[in-house]
C-alpha cells in the first residue's frame, strides 16, 4: 500500500489494504475494466475513495495499491 499523498492515517491504510485482500484485488488475472471480449492481464484499476473528509484516487496493480491526491 503505497500513499503518495502521505497524509492518509496508517490505520486507514491498514483497513483498506485488508479489504483488497479480502475481495481478491491482488494477483494477476485476466479482467476486462470495459466489459469488452478482449482481456488484458495486470492491467491497473482506477477509482475513487474517500477516507475521512478526503477523496482520493486509488489505483490497484497486480502487486501494489497507490493512493494519490485526487
Amino acid at each position: 500500500m503505497v500513499d503518495n499523498t502521505a497524509s492518509v492515517a496508517r490505520s486507514e491504510l491498514a483497513g483498506l489494504l485488508a479489504d483488497l485482500i479480502e475481495h481478491d484485488r491482488f494477483g494477476i488475472r485476466g479482467m476486462s475494466a470495459a466489459g469488452e471480449n478482449t482481456v488484458t492481464l495486470g492491467a491497473p484499476v482506477f477509482t475513487h475513495i474517500q477516507l475521512g473528509g478526503e477523496i482520493y484516487r486509488l489505483l490497484v496493480l497486480p502487486y501494489e495499491a497507490r493512493i494519490e491526491r485526487f
